[in-house]
């Protein structure tokens, strides 16, 4: 089954959600997996650091993309123990992520862990809404060859009707990509804060980043980092 649309949707957009219950009390650890072509499992470490209980279903997902889009699908190349669990305030819990295939000879498979929180009756509070945590966390299965990194980065200047600028990093490579580091230059020197850009290109796709103009104000070019140590100064097109 493909969960497209909606439901890709709800899933990566709840980054900053998810984020902000950590900061309340609930941790996950690692936020990011990557399972060694040798490794036949991993774990992932919950801790429920909040004063309420906290049910979850989870789940694997296989993750693709496709014209810009992600894609999840029901996979049985990894499965997870246990699929849902409750948690007391207070309690931390270990998952296990096993391994049912062998790894790809010479590419990554991509997997999204999915944690759905479960409202539970006691936390429900008369007359307010309640709102349910989803957690989508990246898990990369290495391949038994890898090979050298394959991707390129532009920075072009949006049509007058749009404005801004279109950072675009296209990923020929086998395994994921994405953008480390989008920091605004002026003369050689960092002008302000970098820039917050959240996504991945995944093996043989192209991810894409608007950027506002008033992002790059007063700057000459954007320094960007990737993978590998790589750093590229892109100037501002004109």
């Amino acid at each position: 089954m493909k969960f497209r649309n909606v439901l890709a949707a709800l899933i990566f957009l709840v980054l900053p959600f998810s984020l902000r219950a950590y900061s309340q009390g609930f941790e996950i650890s690692p936020v990011l997996i990557e399972l060694a072509a040798q490794d036949r499992a991993e774990q992932v470490v919950l801790k429920n650091r909040t004063r309420r209980a906290i049910s979850f279903d989870l789940a694997m997902r296989l993750w693709t993309q496709k014209d810009g889009e992600d894609i999840l699908e029901d996979t049985d190349g990894l499965i997870i123990s246990p699929p849902a669990l409750t948690m007391k305030p207070g309690e931390v819990r270990t998952i296990r992520i096993l391994r049912t295939v062998p790894a790809d000879e010479t590419n990554e498979i991509s997997y999204r862990l999915i944690l759905e929180e479960i409202p539970l009756k006691e936390n429900k509070v008369p007359g307010r809404a309640t709102l349910a945590l989803v957690i989508s966390i990246p898990l990369f299965a290495q391949p038994l060859r890898p090979s050298s990194p394959d991707f390129r980065v532009t920075l072009t200047k949006q049509p007058a009707a749009k404005g801004g600028f279109q950072l675009t990093l296209v990923n020929s490579g086998k395994s994921h990509a994405r953008v480390l580091e989008a920091q605004p230059i002026s003369s050689g020197k960092p002008l302000s804060d970098p820039l917050s850009l959240v996504g991945y290109a995944l093996p043989g796709t192209t991810k894409s980043w608007e950027i506002a103009a008033s992002g790059l104000a007063g700057a000459d070019a954007l320094r960007v980092g990737l993978p590998g140590g790589e750093t590229k100064l892109l100037p501002l097109p004109r």
